[in-house]
Formats: C-alpha cells, sequence, structure tokens
C-alpha cells in the first residue's frame, strides 16, 4: 500500500468543498493535457474561502505544487482562460500575492442548498 500524505485526512473534516461531478472528470482529463493547470486548480480549491475566495502567494502555490514560478503562471493564465477562476488578481512581483476567485458552478466553499 502507498502513503497517502504527511497528513491526517481526518484532521480537516469539518472544513469541506462542494464540487459538481462533472469537475472530478473534467480535472482528470486538464491532469493528463496540463498538470501544472490541474495541481494548481486542486491547490486553490483546498484553500477557498467564502464566496469561492482564494487568497495566496504565487510562491505558495509553487511550493504546495512542486512547480516553478513560471509554471503557476501559466497555470494561472490557462485556468483564467477556461473559466476555472474568475476575478484574477496576481501581483506582478515573482511570487507576489495571488487572489482570484474559483468558479462557483465548479466549486464552492458553501453547500448548494445553503445559498437560495
Amino acid at each position: 500500500m502507498t502513503e497517502l500524505g504527511k497528513h491526517n485526512v481526518s484532521d480537516d473534516l469539518g472544513e469541506s468543498i462542494y464540487a459538481n461531478r462533472k469537475v472530478f472528470g473534467i480535472l482528470t482529463e486538464l491532469n493528463r493535457t496540463n498538470r501544472s493547470a490541474a495541481s494548481v486548480m486542486l491547490t486553490l480549491m483546498a484553500r477557498m474561502g467564502a464566496d469561492s475566495k482564494v487568497q495566496i502567494t504565487q510562491a505558495a502555490v509553487a511550493e504546495l505544487c512542486n512547480c516553478t514560478l513560471q509554471q503557476v503562471e501559466k497555470a494561472i493564465d490557462d485556468l483564467a482562460e477556461g473559466n476555472w477562476i474568475l476575478s484574477v488578481d496576481a501581483s506582478s512581483d515573482s511570487g507576489g500575492p495571488l487572489t482570484c476567485i474559483v468558479n462557483s458552478n465548479l466549486a464552492r466553499s458553501e453547500k448548494p442548498y445553503d445559498m437560495m
């Protein structure tokens, strides 16, 4: 059996995201065609706050995804172009702040029925 990682899954059960089922199929395809974008998207989804907003540094994303800052910048561009993320505000400073909104049609931090 392979080791899943350093984190105990039960440690984070209090925080949830809600995703459209189709997202997982699309993420699988994205992982096959653009691994950096898939990794960045999963990282952003894991750090979503209220209203699907994400605030993180590009350097932190690069570290978490084990990729270069250039790969993160390209992935952010690709994700914005594909409407995976919206309202992107990325610092022009290498590794600087990144604020974006994950498309709520794909994933959100609130239960869908709570949003009505």
